[in-house]
Formats: structure tokens, C-alpha cells, sequence
């Protein structure tokens, strides 16, 4: 269940909470419910945006991955699972429905037989060279308000946040 925040915490409410409990600091508070915001409807435009194309946006990864690193001989699912931070249950049903598309295909290692790699199929390739000038032309329009400064700011400040997250996971 995705949760939709429509309605931002008030600062004076906040700053309330921060008289109780001294380590509620409300800007802090409010950066992270307002991150959640924007991560959240981040996500169901994405995809909505890759339903478009009859994606989703872990299968475009896979597919983006295959394209643009050059992999002539191939990917392991394992190696595959690990680049793209799922579990390789997970990649197995990924895989599996790209390949029912005809988008990859998997070949033996003609080394090693025990070895199974993914490869780019011709389909895959021809289908996202088909649907790439689209997508890439909606994600720059998605971010044109932003001047260059503004991007490797905002890249700063979310290198920033992913190095607090391990506050969040502790025990």
C-alpha cells in the first residue's frame, strides 16, 4: 500500500511536539515528510509513465542495463539481481516475463554450461530504441524547471539524506 501524504504536518504543530520531546526537531521532521511526499507520487508517476510502454520500471532497468552496458557476452541473473538491488527470487520473475515478450533471451556459457546468461534480444533492443526518444524526451521535460546547478545541488543533498538512512534501519 503506497501512502499518499496530501497534507503536510504545520510547523507550529510541529514545533508543539518539539516541547515534549526535545530530540523532534520540526524542520527535520517536516524535510522528511515532505521527502516522503515527493517519493511517493514520484513513484506512481514512474509507473504510470512505464505502463505506457507496457513496463515496469524494475523490467526497463533490466532491459536499460542490458542496452547500455555493452554486454555482447551476456549477465548473469545473480550478477543482474546484485546491480539492481533485488533479490534474485525476484529477478527470476522479471526475467521470466521479458523473455515471454521476446525482449532478452538466455544462452548457456559455451565455457561453462552450468552458467546461464541474459542477453539483450533483438525485439528488446529494437523496443527500446522504439520507445527511448519518448522517455527521455518526458523525464527531461519532468525536470526542466531545475537549471544545471540546481540537479548537482539536489544530487548533494540526496547523497546527504541516503548517508542518514542507516538512523532510520537501526535497531
Amino acid at each position: 500500500m503506497s501512502l499518499q501524504l496530501k497534507h503536510l504536518p504545520k510547523l507550529q504543530a510541529l514545533k508543539e511536539l518539539a516541547k515534549i520531546y526535545p530530540d523532534a526537531k520540526p524542520d527535520c521532521i517536516l524535510t522528511i515528510v515532505r521527502f516522503m511526499r515527493v517519493a511517493g507520487e514520484l513513484t506512481r508517476v514512474i509507473e504510470t509513465h512505464f505502463g505506457r510502454y507496457e513496463l515496469s520500471q524494475a523490467r526497463f532497468s533490466i532491459l536499460m542495463n542490458l542496452y547500455t552496458e555493452e554486454r555482447k557476452d551476456g549477465v548473469t541473473p545473480s550478477a543482474l539481481a546484485e546491480e539492481l538491488g533485488v533479490t534474485r527470487g525476484n529477478m527470476t520473475g522479471l526475467i521470466d516475463g521479458l523473455i515471454d515478450a521476446g525482449y532478452i533471451c538466455k544462452e548457456d556459457d559455451p565455457v561453462d554450461r552450468r552458467i546461464v546468461k541474459i542477453k539483450l534480444s533483438k525485439k528488446g533492443r529494437q523496443y527500446l530504441e522504439k520507445i527511448l526518444p519518448d522517455h527521455f524526451a518526458r523525464t527531461s521535460k519532468a525536470l526542466s524547471l531545475m537549471s544545471k546547478k540546481e540537479m548537482e545541488l539536489l544530487w548533494e543533498l540526496l547523497d546527504k539524506i541516503e548517508q542518514g538512512f542507516h538512523h532510520l534501519s537501526a535497531p
